[in-house]
């Protein structure tokens, strides 16, 4: 969470809210993140669709980075990031 306030590199302020997001549900490493959709809507005050472009955006800065999905697939259907 640190590093999403303090520490990241500059970038459009409407992506601040979705990347502090993710990050209060990374680990220590700031890996293993896995909010849905609707999850980080809710934090940012945004809709779905919004959201979907803020992470959209944040990848395309480097910012973030697809995990591997083989994580999630125990998860049932409908709750998989």
């Amino acid at each position: 969470m640190d590093w999403a306030l303090e520490f990241a590199p500059p970038m459009p302020a409407q992506l601040i809210a979705t990347l502090s997001g993710l990050a209060r549900h990374a680990d220590k490493k700031g890996r293993n993140a896995y909010p849905s959709v609707g999850r980080l809507a809710a934090y940012a005050c945004k809709s779905e669709r919004s959201v979907q472009r803020d992470l959209r955006d944040l990848r395309t800065l480097g910012l973030i980075r697809f995990g591997a999905q083989s994580q999630a697939a125990p998860l049932p259907e409908g709750t998989r990031p």
